[in-house]
């Protein structure tokens, strides 16, 4: 895949159908190896275009807090660029240390046309 695209959420973030679903973004067009990091009072969230489907997870690095969105991206996998950790972005586990301890997951979806992300939520 190659170094991810990053992009910044534009302008403030919507709330979409209660306070706890936050409004990322347009789904289409995205090609996959896509990364969105939004940062919102309540969360800091990546999502990351896999297979056609949006995957939402914590942005900071169990290991020493570094942001994943400046990871490389491989399939359905992050590897964090500053110690060189792996997570599964689909249920979080370490695939590669020094991590040991997982990152959150989040339930992500699309709801007309948009991206949404409910923090705190698998």
């Amino acid at each position: 895949m190659g170094v991810p695209r990053t992009l910044a959420a534009a302008g403030p973030l919507e709330r979409v159908t209660d306070d706890r679903w936050i409004d990322v973004g347009p789904a289409e067009p995205s090609d996959d190896g896509e990364i969105l990091n939004v940062r919102t009072p309540d969360a800091d969230v990546t999502v990351a275009r896999v297979g056609g489907a949006w995957l939402a997870f914590d942005d900071e690095c169990t290991h020493h807090g570094c942001p994943l969105h400046d990871g490389v991206l491989e399939g359905a996998t992050i590897e964090c660029e500053c110690h060189g950790s792996i997570f599964d972005l689909r249920t979080g586990a370490v695939l590669r240390g020094p991590a040991t301890e997982p990152i959150r997951v989040h339930a992500a979806e699309i709801r007309d046309g948009r991206v949404v992300v409910r923090p705190g939520e698998r």
